[in-house]
């Protein structure tokens, strides 16, 4: 039970405070924090109600502190920081949230994301295959400034690291969704 340990001290309290607090013994307390006792049902309930986190977290079931984003976590995946983030700043993100979201090309860029985020290693042929492929380059003209400054970026991209370049390209992704990004009109 670190995590009545952890709450505690991030709450400047010592055992005895809380124990105090919870009306149960100091010793009984520290050894729920050690994992040799497990609280009865009523200990953990106040507990909970003492640091306004769930039973769940408490005992390592989730990670979802406040009992008020259970819902949102299990829905959308959203951490309690994510979840405050947002919160807290509602007013000015949520219009532009709005319309990122709702942006054609942000399919893409979650596709992106995941594929990124499962990446090992990508060979630099099969970089420029799905960059060519992607953005409609079946060949390059030389003498046209805009295929020969792509030219010169995918040469860019075949000398980095393949999961670096991935990166790029991804940021390139997210800079056109930026770009085509409208204010929401509903």
């Amino acid at each position: 039970m670190n995590r009545i340990k952890n709450l505690r001290l991030e709450n400047g309290l010592s055992l005895r405070e809380l124990a105090s607090e919870l009306n149960i013994s100091y010793s009984s307390l520290g050894k729920y924090e050690r994992g040799e006792q497990e609280p009865s049902f009523e200990t953990l309930e106040k507990i909970s109600e003492r640091f306004h986190v769930t039973a769940d977290y408490l005992l390592g079931f989730s990670n979802v502190k406040n009992p008020k984003y259970v819902e949102i976590h299990k829905e959308l995946g959203l951490t309690d920081t994510s979840i405050e983030i947002i919160k807290k700043n509602k007013e000015n993100i949520a219009p532009g949230l709005n319309s990122f979201i709702q942006n054609p090309m942000f399919p893409e860029l979650i596709e992106l994301y995941t594929e990124y985020s499962m990446l090992g290693e990508i060979s630099a042929e099969d970089l420029e295959s799905m960059m060519q492929t992607s953005y409609g380059y079946d060949s390059f003209d030389l003498n046209n400034p805009l295929d020969l400054a792509a030219r010169n970026l995918m040469d860019k991209f075949e000398k980095l690291p393949s999961t670096e370049a991935y990166k790029m390209y991804i940021l390139n992704i997210f800079n056109k969704l930026l770009d085509n990004t409208t204010p929401p009109t509903d």
